[in-house]
């Protein structure tokens, strides 16, 4: 794997000065020099591997590099349209061989990553393997040849996101019993919510209204925050085009465990829009669409959440204005 990346270093580096001599950013002649160590060096790099059809490709794709007259002679001169024709087929060339080294090393580091996280957090896929496969589409295949086979990161305990390139961290040394734990602090929190609403109804101005339709308008919103995750979960299947949507029954409490804060904390901003949805109507919950009104707020939760923060925030700035101009200060 060490040696694999020196290649990709290599070919990396050495992609970055064609590009400053394609965009004119400097001349040929500054830099053929270091062509043609590189060439050299990536040589006795190339040469000695020996593998599978990636370890193929990249020496296939180094032999087309070869036959490239300004890799062999960086000195000669060359006119503009054939350089410029040479270096697009050398820049392409240098990232078919990033893409197949990235393809071998980068699911072994990811391993590694994942190894020395703590479950519960996730790793911003595409802004770590940045420096190592630069192109966007090409790290995106990687991660979604990750997808397709999650037993490679079963034993690390990782499960991919390909939508929103995050690698996420689950206990794999827990059992699925134990696992379920996790489903059992999302109920928590849930009553946790159902026993707020309950000590908030017995204090004005909430004791004029019926617990019952508060409790009901608390379920709406939770109503809400799955329907719109479920939605979410589609719209994500739909852009994978014609690939088969999976959706394993069997993982859905590996991924809660993975996701379990980031659920926590979506329960806990349910509950402050609700709130901000519970003092801002007036009169009787279920006779003005109170219902409606809060599964629209879990629905359309951050949104809701930024009005409501928005809201405080300004009337905390005129109140502490207020006090200023009271005491002169």
């Amino acid at each position: 794997m060490d040696h694999l990346r020196l290649v990709s270093a290599e070919a990396c580096d050495l992609r970055s000065v064609l590009r400053a001599i394609r965009s004119g950013d400097a001349p040929m002649s500054a830099y053929a020099d270091y062509i043609d160590r590189t060439r050299g060096q990536m040589e006795d790099l190339i040469a000695p591997l020996v593998g599978d059809d990636a370890i193929r490709h990249i020496q296939n794709t180094w032999e087309q590099m070869q036959a490239n007259r300004l890799l062999r002679d960086p000195h000669a001169e060359y006119d503009a349209q054939e350089q410029l024709q040479l270096l697009g087929l050398l820049d392409a060339q240098c990232r078919q061989i990033v893409y197949w080294t990235g393809l071998r090393t980068v699911p072994e580091r990811l391993k590694d990553w994942l190894e020395l996280s703590e479950p519960g957090y996730a790793i911003p896929f595409h802004a770590v393997f940045e420096d190592e496969v630069p192109d966007a589409d090409d790290r995106q295949k990687i991660l979604d040849q990750l997808a397709w086979s999650p037993s490679f990161l079963k034993a690390a305990g990782g499960i991919v996101d390909p939508v929103s390139g995050l690698v996420y961290r689950y206990d794999s040394r827990k059992s699925g019993l134990r696992q379920g734990f996790s489903l059992v602090y999302v109920l928590g929190m849930i009553a946790l919510g159902v026993a707020v609403v309950w000590g908030l109804q017995q204090l004005p101005p909430l004791d004029a209204r019926p617990l019952a339709d508060l409790e009901i308008g608390w379920m709406a919103v939770l109503a809400g925050v799955v329907v719109h995750g479920v939605i979410a979960m589609a719209k994500g299947l739909r852009s994978q085009g014609a690939l088969p949507p999976g959706l394993p029954i069997n993982r859905f409490l590996i991924l809660l465990n993975a996701r379990l804060g980031f659920v926590l904390f979506r329960v806990v901003v349910a509950l402050i829009g609700y709130l901000g949805l519970v003092y801002a109507v007036s009169g009787s919950p279920l006779a003005t669409g109170f219902v409606f009104n809060a599964f629209l707020v879990g629905y359309s939760l951050d949104s809701m959440v930024e009005l409501f923060g928005t809201t405080l925030d300004q009337r905390s700035a005129a109140q502490l204005a207020n006090l200023r101009k009271q005491f002169g200060t």
